[in-house]
C-alpha cells in the first residue's frame, strides 16, 4: 500500500491525475517503478461517485522487477470536483454517463528492464483483446491456419479424447464458420501451413495421446485446394512426428522437433517441388513448442522435453540461420512453457498460453509474451482472458491475431469452442 500510495503521488500528481480525469483515455500507458518495485496501477471510476464529485478506484499491484506479482493492494482516490467553465460543479448526465462507461486503464506490467538474468519492460505495450464468433465444435490439439481469407481449423479432439477429421472454416469477412470436405484421416497435433494457395497440413497423430509407445504418428503430408474442396498426399515428411513447430520462409515449411524419440528432428518442405530436406538437429529436443520465422530466421521457443503434459519443460529460445544453416541460442523466455503457440507479426514473435502442473489450479499459462528479435528482449502483454494450450498454429488477419478453441484445463479433456482475438501495437522493425 505504501510503495502504491507513493507512486500515485510522485507520478500521478495534480497535473498528470487531471489529465487522467472521467475526460477520456490516455493516450498511453505510463511506466512507475518504485524501491525495486514493479508496479501495475488501473483506475476505474467510480461508480457510485457523483458527476460533481468523480472518484477512481486505485487498483495496485506490485512485484519485484522481473518476478510475479506478490500481493495486490486497493485503495480510492478521490479527484476534486469536475469543473465547467463558469467555474461550478459540472452536473451533465451525458457526459457522465460516458464517462461511466469508458474504463481508464494504465497498465503498469512486467517487463523491460532486461540484465543478464532476468528482464523488464521499459515501457507497456498496448493490446486489446477481443472475440469472434465461436468454433462449431469445441476443440483442442488441432491445426491452425490462414489461407485466401479463412481460417481452418484441422482434426484434433474435443474433451472425449476421441481424434476427429473434421475440418472447420472461418470466413473473416463474415464472421461466421462452416464445415468442408474431412481430412483423409483422424488427426491430432499436426501442423498445418496455407501457402501458394493451397493448405498444408503435416505430420500429428491418428490417435490421442503421447506417453503410450503404441501412439501412431505420422509422417503424411496433404494438401487442400479450396477450389475443389479436395485433398491430395504429397511427399512425406523424412521421419514420422507429432507436436512439431513450424512456419514458412520464402515460401518453404520449416518443422522442428516432436514428440520422442523425435525431438531433435528438423526439416524443410519445398511445395513447388514437393520434397523434403533434412537440417541440422534442433539442438534440445522437444515437443509442444512456439515456432516463428522472422527476417529469414527460424525461432523456437519453450516446449518439454517427454511426451506427457508432466514432464519437464523448458524457456529455451533457439534460433536456426536459413542461410548459413546454423542454431544459436539466444535469450529464453521469462518462464518455461509446454503446449504454447507463436506467430510472427511485425517483426515480433507473439507466444501464447501453455500448459503445466506449474501454471497454477487450472495448468494453463495465460502468459501473451513476445520476443524482439532486434534487442534480444521478452516483453510480457497483458495476458489471455481466457487461458489455453492445445492450439498448433495461429492468424494474423487485419491487424488481429486469432486464436481459435484450445483446451482450458490441463491434459487433452477440456476442448473449447472459443475464439479469442488480439490487436497489438507492437512492432520490432
Amino acid at each position: 500500500m505504501r510503495l502504491c500510495k507513493a507512486a500515485y503521488k510522485a507520478s500521478f500528481g495534480k497535473g498528470i491525475r487531471d489529465k487522467y480525469r472521467l475526460d477520456g483515455m490516455a493516450k498511453a500507458p505510463y511506466l512507475e517503478t518504485l524501491d525495486g518495485f514493479l508496479l501495475t496501477m488501473v483506475f476505474e471510476p467510480r461508480r457510485m461517485a457523483l458527476p460533481e464529485h468523480p472518484a477512481l478506484h486505485l487498483r495496485c499491484q506490485h512485484a519485484p522487477l522481473g518476478k510475479r506479482p506478490l500481493k495486490i493492494s486497493v485503495t480510492r482516490i478521490r479527484l476534486r470536483p469536475r469543473k465547467t467553465l463558469n467555474g461550478l460543479p459540472s452536473k451533465d448526465p451525458l457526459a457522465y454517463d460516458k464517462a461511466m462507461k469508458r474504463i481508464i486503464v494504465i497498465v503498469i506490467a512486467l517487463t523491460v528492464i532486461y540484465s543478464e538474468n532476468g528482464y523488464t519492460r521499459d515501457k507497456a505495450q498496448s493490446s486489446e483483446w477481443g472475440a469472434r464468433e465461436p468454433l462449431i465444435e469445441p476443440n483442442s490439439e488441432m491445426a491452425v491456419a490462414l489461407l485466401d481469407g479463412k481460417i481452418y481449423v484441422v482434426g484434433g479432439y474435443p474433451s472425449t479424447r476421441i481424434s476427429v477429421d473434421t475440418v472447420q472454416v472461418y470466413n473473416i469477412s463474415s464472421n461466421s464458420w462452416s464445415i468442408t470436405t474431412p481430412y483423409p484421416t483422424t488427426i491430432n497435433h499436426a501442423s498445418a501451413v496455407g501457402v501458394n494457395g493451397a493448405l498444408y497440413v503435416i505430420g500429428g497423430q491418428t490417435n490421442a495421446g503421447g506417453r503410450n509407445k503404441n501412439s501412431s504418428y505420422t509422417s503424411a503430408v496433404y494438401a487442400f485446394d479450396p477450389k475443389t474442396s479436395s485433398w491430395t498426399i504429397r511427399a512425406p515428411m523424412p521421419t514420422a512426428r507429432s507436436a512439431m513447430a513450424h512456419d514458412v520462409i520464402n515460401g518453404k515449411i520449416y518443422v522442428a522437433g516432436g514428440r520422442p524419440p523425435r525431438g531433435n528432428d528438423f526439416a524443410v518442405y519445398d511445395p513447388k517441388a514437393d520434397k523434403w530436406a533434412t537440417l541440422p538437429d534442433l539442438p534440445t529436443a522437444r515437443n509442444h513448442m512456439a515456432a516463428a520465422g522472422i527476417s529469414g530466421n527460424f525461432y523456437v521457443a519453450g516446449g518439454r522435453f517427454g511426451g506427457g503434459f508432466r514432464s519437464e519443460i523448458t524457456s529455451v529460445l533457439e534460433v536456426f540461420d536459413t542461410v548459413n544453416k546454423m542454431w544459436t541460442a539466444n535469450r529464453s523466455m521469462s518462464e518455461a512453457r509446454s503446449g504454447l503457440n507463436g506467430i510472427a507479426v511485425k517483426g515480433c514473435f507473439h507466444t501464447f498460453g501453455g500448459e503445466h502442473p506449474t501454471a497454477g489450479s487450472s495448468g494453463v499459462f495465460p502468459h501473451h509474451e513476445v520476443y524482439d528479435p532486434m534487442t534480444d528482449r521478452w516483453t510480457r502483454l497483458p495476458d489471455i482472458p481466457i487461458p489455453v494450450h492445445g492450439v498448433t498454429g495461429l492468424a494474423y488477419v487485419n491487424d488481429h491475431i486469432h486464436l481459435p478453441g484450445g483446451g482450458t484445463r490441463m491434459g487433452g479433456s477440456s476442448g473449447s469452442m472459443y475464439h479469442q482475438v488480439v490487436h497489438t501495437l507492437m512492432e520490432c522493425n
